[in-house]
């Protein structure tokens, strides 16, 4: 029960945070995240980049979690990927 409740405040925290990539260009804000029901450990952030535009960002490209999130790649290579 306390795992879920610190995930919750854990998720809580992560959504609206600004996302940039790794040239400091502003992608967008977390929306949502994706994660392992068994384990709670997020798997991918859903990044609202316009009224109607989202990204998946799986974890690995995440390099900084903080007072905004800042990713290990482009947003050109992340569209690329997908």
């Amino acid at each position: 029960m306390i795992i879920k409740k610190v995930f919750t405040m854990m998720v809580k925290s992560l959504l609206g945070k600004r996302v940039y990539d790794v040239d400091a260009r502003e992608m967008g804000k977390v929306h949502d995240v994706e994660f392992d029901a068994t384990t709670y450990a997020i798997t991918a952030l859903e990044v609202h980049k316009g009224f109607r535009t989202s990204v998946l960002v799986s974890m690995d490209k995440v390099s900084k979690l903080g007072d905004s999130v800042i990713l290990n790649v482009t947003s050109e290579d992340l569209l690329v990927q997908d």
